[in-house]
């Protein structure tokens, strides 16, 4: 069952923090934020994306397909998930 929310968020309460080369940001993955476009010239951002959580814990994404990485510990019973761990 897929559920949709839809969020109205206010941006007047936005706190802009602007970064150097180098420093990183460290939150929960429940805090709503947000990030404008790249301004580095000459390179991508970089992103690194860690959780915990069931093996069947999957995340659906845009068009209903599921969000898949490495499950490090266990082995999960979504055909998906199976399958894309087969292929890695």
């Amino acid at each position: 069952m897929l559920i949709e929310i839809e969020l109205k968020p206010n941006d007047s309460n936005a706190v802009p923090l602007p970064m150097k080369a180098g420093q990183c940001l460290v939150f929960s993955c429940w805090t709503y934020h947000r990030s404008d476009g790249n301004h580095s010239p000459d390179r991508d951002r970089r992103i690194l994306f860690i959780r915990y959580a069931d093996a069947d814990a999957v995340e659906v994404y845009d068009n209903g397909q599921p969000r898949l990485g490495r499950v490090v510990r266990e082995k999960s019973r979504i055909p998906e998930v199976m399958e894309f761990e087969t292929n890695l």
